[in-house]
């Protein structure tokens, strides 16, 4: 398989939540002999999507997708989200994809806004001086 380390970098205006963050493994193949679009859920971490491709001579190739969400501590054992001291948040991800497979990752988190009173920025002629 080929091995795949993601890097995330949040800066300290955002806050992300590490608890809504999703992994999910799309993989791409071809499958030979089957005509019906059609979904399938093997559990309820996978799904795989069948659809119909323009017919040939004699087989209708099949266009099939796969969708695997990934367990943190399961699937992606080498997680690691550290944090720096001007606030920011490193996220680092690593992971293998199978081989002989068109994949993507899709990986989303969400994230708050922080906000910062105006004491903590600069002075500067907008804001005016501190005495």
């Amino acid at each position: 398989g080929i091995e795949v380390t993601i890097v995330d970098l949040y800066p300290k205006i955002v806050k992300p939540i590490l608890h809504s963050l999703k992994v999910v493994l799309e993989q791409r193949y071809f499958v030979v002999g089957n005509n019906r679009n059609e979904m399938s859920h093997s559990n309820n971490r996978t799904t795989t999507m069948t659809s119909k491709s323009p017919p040939q001579q004699h087989q209708h190739p099949t266009y099939a997708c796969t969708y695997k969400t990934l367990q943190l501590d399961q699937d992606i054992p080498n997680h690691h989200l550290s944090l720096s001291s001007d606030g920011s948040v490193v996220l680092t991800l690593t992971t293998t994809l199978p081989p002989n497979s068109h994949s993507s990752l899709y990986i989303t988190m969400d994230y708050q806004p922080r906000f910062y009173s105006f004491q903590s920025y600069p002075a500067d002629p907008n804001r005016g001086i501190d005495i």
